[in-house]
């Protein structure tokens, strides 16, 4: 077995320190399966079990909140260690299918051999994406827009056409990134302070 695997499975037992939220999309609606499954999803594999318990707790700037909500959007995986304060980005296998995985084996390794002084943070899941989408789209005052973009979530592969409308929208292309980012913002806030109360 070569070292790169070797780190991969061992990753791959150890399960990952973090937390989801399980509100559902409350709008029904035909959804593709837009995610393909990935030969490598066992490198850092979601964690499944119960969350580790540590006796340090997370302080964040916000320059870190937001670099994190960025590269989350971007579909990377982001650790953030508990005792440096030191946030490691590694390339999400998941989202970036055939990505090459070696020039990632320093940050892997170093993740597993200190495993219990990171913690996770987890970007959203395709329902809560879509929700997130559906709420923007009832935010806008354009009446016009705002029926294009509930019929394009309304319509088999919801996320491209969302995308598309977005993109010849003018103006409103840069509010949907503004809104997006303060959702991303606002849920990392929010598993800070959930991991916080954890330790009360």
């Amino acid at each position: 077995m070569n070292k790169k695997l070797a780190v991969t499975r061992n990753i791959a037992k150890k399960g990952v320190i973090s937390m989801r939220s399980s509100s559902p999309a409350s709008i029904s609606v035909y959804l593709d399966s837009d995610v393909l499954r990935n030969p490598f999803q066992a490198i850092l594999p979601p964690f499944t079990g119960k969350l580790k318990r540590h006796s340090l707790n997370m302080k964040l700037t916000e320059k870190q909140i937001e670099e994190i909500a960025d590269n989350l959007d971007c579909g990377m995986r982001c650790f953030y260690n508990l005792k440096s304060g030191e946030i490691k980005t590694v390339l999400n296998f998941d989202t970036w299918i055939g990505a090459d995985e070696e020039q990632w084996e320093d940050e892997l390794k170093e993740i597993e051999d200190n495993w219990s002084d990171y913690f996770e943070f987890v970007g959203f899941e395709s329902h809560e994406s879509f929700q997130i989408m559906a709420d923007f789209a009832n935010s806008i005052e354009d009446k016009g827009i705002q029926n294009k973009l509930m019929y394009a979530l309304n319509r088999p592969k919801p996320f491209q056409n969302f995308k598309w409308q977005i993109d010849n929208s003018g103006e409103v292309r840069q509010q949907w990134f503004d809104y997006k980012n303060m959702r991303y913002i606002e849920w990392i806030k929010e598993q800070i302070d959930l991991h916080s109360k954890d330790f009360e």
